[in-house]
């Protein structure tokens, strides 16, 4: 009896330890979108290769690390001045708090001009699967970003901001559209 006692708690523990484990490893993917195509890949480095036409390839695997890395959003920011880049990261989404979980690479033709004027770019409607899922963003290449409830630019908004770590409660996974500037 002791013995069924023992096993008991020690599965108990481990089923405990198994919750514990971050579940986002299982589930986070990494996409990249031109606004119209989207391609997802399993992990952040081979998603911004992807986004950069190769010419970042060393980046870090995690979405995470990469928002924290500052020499890679130096980077990111000179591509933006490339003339010659054909594909220039404006902003990251991440499904998760303070840029963590999965993450949604938006790439467009050129740079912004200004923080806050003109609308640079938009997306009307969040590609599948990304519809009310994004929690922090960061932008590159001279844009700020706002994020709106509904698609099309519509409902509430958060923004002219360089990035958030964290939603307001309001549209926290509830983003629809967004547009950068």
């Amino acid at each position: 009896m002791l013995h069924k006692m023992i096993t008991g708690i020690a599965l108990a523990g481990l089923g405990t330890a198994l919750l514990a484990a971050p579940a986002a490893a299982a589930g986070t993917r990494h996409c990249v979108t031109d606004g119209t195509d989207l391609t997802c890949y399993a992990d952040f480095r081979t998603a911004l290769t992807a986004a950069t036409a190769g010419r970042i390839a060393d980046a870090p695997s995690g979405a995470h690390a990469a928002a924290a890395d500052d020499g890679l959003v130096a980077r990111l920011d000179k591509l933006g001045r490339d003339r010659a880049a054909a594909r220039i990261v404006v902003g990251i989404s991440f499904a998760g708090e303070d840029f963590s979980g999965s993450s949604l690479t938006h790439t467009r033709g050129f740079a912004c001009d200004d923080p806050t004027s003109p609308v640079e770019h938009v997306l009307n409607v969040m590609p599948d699967g990304w519809n009310d899922e994004v929690e922090s963003f960061r932008t590159y290449a001279n844009c700020w970003a706002r994020y709106y409830e509904h698609s099309n630019r519509t409902g509430s908004r958060y923004g002219y901001v360089e990035q958030a770590a964290e939603l307001p409660d309001w549209l926290d996974d509830e983003v629809s559209s967004i547009e950068w500037s």
